[in-house]
């Protein structure tokens, strides 16, 4: 699964519109991290090219990534949409030419999303039909012996 954090460390080159519509970040190998939401700005390049990516946030609410040098690995903050960004690396055999979403794959909901508020609503599944009464074995005789 291709993912931010495999380019953190990673040199930004150009900051630029993208082909596929809105904005994009170009980092050293030509990996594209593309915002396809327009209502999030594109960010200056010249704040940008030179500078690292050096961290990842991954939240509901949003996608932080922070590019900086060595000295300070937090200069700038810029923030995608979580769900509405996707990533080109054209040295990756496993995805497509075109760009890949990372975050556009299934949500499991979690044990605490799916459970019940109050006890009395928690049922457990159980088997639809009682058990098979076994046979009592004949007194003297034990259960592994042919009678």
């Amino acid at each position: 699964m291709i993912s931010l954090d495999h380019y953190v460390g990673r040199e930004v080159t150009a900051v630029e519109e993208a082909e596929e519509g809105g904005w994009q970040i170009v980092l050293i190998g030509d990996v594209r991290i593309i915002c396809f939401d327009a209502q999030y700005d594109m960010p200056n390049a010249e704040s940008l090219v030179g500078m690292k990516m050096t961290q990842t946030i991954f939240s509901r609410d949003e996608t932080r990534l922070w590019f900086g040098t060595d000295d300070n690995p937090q200069a700038t903050t810029m923030f995608l949409p979580p769900m509405d960004y996707g990533i080109a690396d054209p040295a990756r055999d496993d995805i497509p030419d075109q760009p890949v979403r990372p975050q556009a794959g299934p949500i499991v909901p979690t044990a605490e999303e799916t459970r019940p508020d109050h006890p009395s609503e928690r049922i457990a599944d159980g088997p639809e039909e009682a058990p098979p009464e076994q046979e009592a074995p004949e007194e003297g005789v034990a259960e592994d012996q042919d009678v």
